[in-house]
């Protein structure tokens, strides 16, 4: 009876996994050739690059807001925006020579009262700060999983740099990453191991930032 309950289990449990509410891994976005999404080894990362972006690279990339996505229950899923915009800049750090962040550029639109939303107000701004292309961030499927005896945090994030001057999307990438506790009972005893650890870590607050960092690690790590 009890491993018949631990094959329930299992199934619901990797139900969950693959509903994530995007677009499979290794999946083209419509309009962008499959030769051109790559992967790069460990966590599958799927990444393009405009074919000039190595004799051109960005000199400044300017972290444009993250938007909040909400959940069925009308919240922000646990993910804290500001804190995806750090994490963006952060790992963007080294590999650009100019990198605005969320508290420079907030201070920098407060100052000349812009609309980042706005495409001519952006474009204006971008040049009057010396910054040639902007990133975007938005996300990607994600969400979590909470059975009784195994939990999961789920973070997926789409990534593009674009070119101020013309809006041409220059690089993108997706990764969806994910960190999990609990398991499967097999027993009375890893029944109750495994339920405990399962509640533990879905209340744990780190879980979300700690699979944003991740998410945001391997996506940048791909950037050239």
């Amino acid at each position: 009876m009890l491993r018949s309950i631990a094959g329930a289990v299992l199934a619901l449990a990797l139900a969950g996994c693959v509903t994530s509410g995007g677009p499979a891994q290794g999946q083209a976005e419509p309009g962008v050739p499959a030769s051109d999404i790559a992967a790069i080894a460990g966590p599958r990362i799927e990444h393009w690059a405009a074919p000039d972006l190595l004799r051109r690279p960005p000199q400044c990339v300017l972290v444009m807001p993250f938007p909040a996505s909400p959940d069925a229950a009308g919240g922000t899923s646990g993910i804290d925006p500001h804190a995806v915009e750090l994490a963006l800049a952060r790992h963007l750090f080294g590999r650009v020579g100019r990198v605005i962040g969320p508290d420079e550029r907030d201070r920098l639109a407060r100052r000349r009262a812009v609309d980042l939303d706005a495409k001519e107000a952006r474009t204006r701004f971008l040049k009057d700060i010396a910054c040639d292309h902007y990133l975007t961030a938005t996300q990607w499927g994600g969400g979590g999983t909470f059975l009784l005896f195994w939990s999961e945090a789920r973070f997926g994030l789409e990534v593009s740099i674009v070119r101020a001057r013309d809006e041409a999307e220059v690089w993108a990438a997706r990764h969806s990453a994910a960190r999990s506790d609990g398991g499967v009972p097999l027993s009375p005893l890893s029944a109750i191991v495994n339920a405990v650890s399962a509640a533990r870590f879905h209340s744990d607050r780190d879980a979300a930032p700690a699979v944003v960092e991740d998410a945001v690690r391997r996506i940048m790590a791909a950037y050239p």
